[in-house]
Order: C-alpha cells, then structure tokens, then sequence
C-alpha cells in the first residue's frame, strides 16, 4: 500500500464559517534597524485552522503582516523584511485549533467515544475528518503534554496519582 504524501483534503472545509485573526507589528517593531524609518507593509502571510466551538467548526484565518523599509530598499542598502509573529498552535504546521484537539482528546479518554463515533458525529456537523487524522492528533497531543506527565509522575511517583482518589501531594 503506498502512502500518500501531504495533507489529506478535508472535505467541506471550503463551506466552514471564516473568523479572520489579524497579526500586524506593534510601532517599534516596524522601526527599521538600518537607517530608524517606518517600515511599509508589502504584503501578508496566510494559514488557515480548523477549530471546534461547542456546537460546530469554524475556519480561522491568520493573516501575518510583512513589512519592509522603503528608504532601505530604493538605496539599496539590503532591505530589512520583517514579518508579525505567528499565532501559536499546539501542532507545528497543523491544521487543527486547540479547541478542537481538546475536544477530540476528551471525548476519547473521558467519555469512552471511539474515534469511527466521533467521525459519524462530526460528519452530522456537516464536517468530515477522518479517524485516521484524529488518531495523529491524538498522538500529537500526547508527545505535547509528556512532560506534564513525567512532572506528575517525578512528584507523585508511579501510578499513585490516579485515579484521584485523594490527593498525593501538596499540588
């Protein structure tokens, strides 16, 4: 079986609601360190996130800012392009928000719901993302809170902290 490569197409993702974020430079932040000048916006950087609100999906735009000096530029005195931060997100590159990897991630392991059932939820929201995509996430999430739980377990020892059946330690 061979491995398609890239990110899979979700379907409907087109039809989401859109919520725009923008991300500019704060005043110093366009100063340019060459020559002190306001640095012009030139363009912008565009991603997109799939988030979960209770009850449905929406599409997140992030538009990054670019800016760069003029003044620099016309003398050719190697232009200085800055770009505004980007948003932080719990996967690298991912397409998912944080709502919805919570979301997915406690229905998983606190309510007991098998990721087909979630998939058949989903997919009644009008929105399709597949177990398999799921699964990936799931796993991205658990490499992300490691070492919250190798915290736990250093404080608490071995198994001792769950089920929380009373408390451990002074935490």
């Amino acid at each position: 079986m061979k491995r398609r490569r890239g990110r899979r197409a979700l379907t409907n993702f087109e039809n989401l609601p859109v919520s725009t974020q923008v991300y500019e430079l704060q005043g110093k932040e366009r100063a340019c360190p060459c020559c002190g000048e306001e640095r012009q916006e030139i363009g912008a950087e565009e991603s997109w996130q799939i988030e979960y609100l209770p009850g449905h999906f929406e599409r997140i735009q992030h538009v990054r800012k670019k800016y760069a000096c003029g003044s620099c530029e016309a003398s050719a005195a190697g232009p200085q392009i800055q770009v505004a931060a980007r948003a932080e997100s719990p996967i690298a590159r991912g397409l998912a928000g944080p709502g919805l990897l919570a979301y997915i991630v406690t229905s998983k392991f606190s309510d007991y719901l098998p990721l087909y059932r979630l998939e058949e939820i989903f997919a009644r929201q009008g929105f399709e993302i597949a177990r398999a995509t799921q699964s990936v996430w799931c796993g991205a999430v658990a490499d992300l809170v490691e070492p919250l739980y190798q915290r736990m377990r250093s404080r608490c020892g071995p198994r001792t902290w769950w089920p929380p059946t009373t408390p451990c330690c002074p935490c």
